[in-house]
């Protein structure tokens, strides 16, 4: 009778024990340059402001949880970020076309961008900024290039593609 409960003891407390966690992602050892290109941008005034992060805390909007922070004068209609010497391993990028330097994403009463902005990976627009893992990137090649297309008020946007197609859409149907 002792052994059937031991037993029954046994199995319960081991079929209760939690799986062993996941081995976290081991990255090969090493460095590589991240070469960013920016492109889409309205005017040559203010500055680009971007933000490496390593991981989900404070992405996209605190810059000081952010590994790395770039300020770069606007010369032309692009630009290009390049980060040097960096360690292998799992990223995403946010950044700010500053047009006025007072360091922060200005906003409408609504709170819709009034500067540009950006992310790796170009995720779609949608309300709100991007979570980490929409674009996150890994890092594991000598060079790898990128190009981050800046975005200007979404909601305007959004309401002009759509009335663009609504109206397309009715040219079409009158032409049938």
């Amino acid at each position: 009778m002792h052994l059937l409960i031991y037993l029954f003891l046994i199995i319960t407390v081991t079929s209760c024990a939690p799986a062993p966690a996941p081995e976290k992602l081991r990255l090969p050892e090493g460095a590589g340059q991240l070469i960013v290109k920016i492109s889409g941008l309205r005017n040559h005034t203010g500055e680009l402001f971007v933000s490496l992060f390593s991981g989900r805390e404070g992405f996209p909007d605190d810059p000081d949880m952010a590994l790395i922070n770039r300020h770069q004068p606007i010369t032309g209609d692009s630009g290009n970020i390049v980060f040097d010497d960096l360690p292998y391993g799992d990223y995403a990028i946010s950044l700010l076309h500053d047009e006025n330097l007072d360091g922060r994403m200005n906003t409408s009463i609504v709170g819709a961008p009034r500067e540009g902005f950006g992310f790796s990976g170009n995720p779609k627009s949608k309300m709100g900024p991007p979570e980490y893992d929409e674009t996150r990137f890994l890092l594991l090649i000598p060079e790898k290039k990128m190009n981050i297309v800046v975005q200007y008020e979404t909601v305007g946007r959004e309401r002009q593609r759509i009335m663009q197609e609504r109206k397309s859409t009715g040219a079409e149907s009158k032409s049938d």
